[in-house]
């Protein structure tokens, strides 16, 4: 009987839970597709939203393989309203997008602030970046 690894276990679950989203986001597009979902607009906690993906993607394949560090800076209790899954869904792609972008033992890092009643999520990484031709 060997003892598990608490790192191993998290990666498996924070991977798992990913491809979990996964599904589901290609549930939803399928029902958008057909004109069965129902955009729902709920209130995220913004800060709680992007802690919990940003502690996911340290476990994220690439960004294992490449040693690149997923750097956080989170302000407390920011909320928008936003259709359910959304808001995980656009910044998961973005931070991905970043990883995969990133040089070996580089970092990523994501910010939530807030400023004037506006939530503001940023992400930076030191890749090679998007080519003129295709902005």
């Amino acid at each position: 009987h060997q003892a598990c690894d608490p790192e191993l276990i998290n990666g498996l679950t924070a991977n798992t839970r990913r491809l979990s989203n996964y599904a589901e986001q290609l549930k939803f597009l399928y029902k958008q597709e057909l004109g069965e979902a129902e955009q729902k607009l709920t209130a995220v906690n913004v800060s709680e939203e992007i802690e919990s993906l940003v502690k996911e993607l340290k476990y994220h394949p690439d960004a294992q393989d490449k040693q690149v560090s997923i750097q956080a800076d989170i302000e407390d209790r920011n909320f928008i309203s936003i259709p359910i899954g959304a808001l995980g869904r656009m910044v998961e792609n973005i931070c991905s997008n970043s990883i995969q972008a990133s040089k070996q033992g580089k970092s990523v890092s994501v910010s939530v602030k807030s400023q004037n009643g506006r939530v503001f999520i940023k992400v930076e990484d030191k890749g090679h970046g998007i080519p003129d031709s295709i902005k």
